[in-house]
């Protein structure tokens, strides 16, 4: 069973990513808003992190 934290366990694009962050952000409450935003971020920092460098990138 997954954690229901796709992000963060699937092979994705920073596009996808950059998605899933707007998904979880979207339709917030103002009273839940900066909890949820601060994990949304830590979620797509993670996923970001865990994407393989683009060969512009590399060094």
């Amino acid at each position: 069973m997954t954690s229901g934290k796709p992000a963060t366990i699937l092979p994705l694009t920073r596009e996808a990513a950059w998605q899933r962050y707007l998904e979880l952000t979207r339709e917030v409450d103002a009273a839940d808003y900066a909890e949820t935003e601060a994990e949304a971020w830590d979620e797509l920092q993670a996923a970001l992190e865990r994407l393989p460098a683009r060969p512009d990138d590399a060094a």
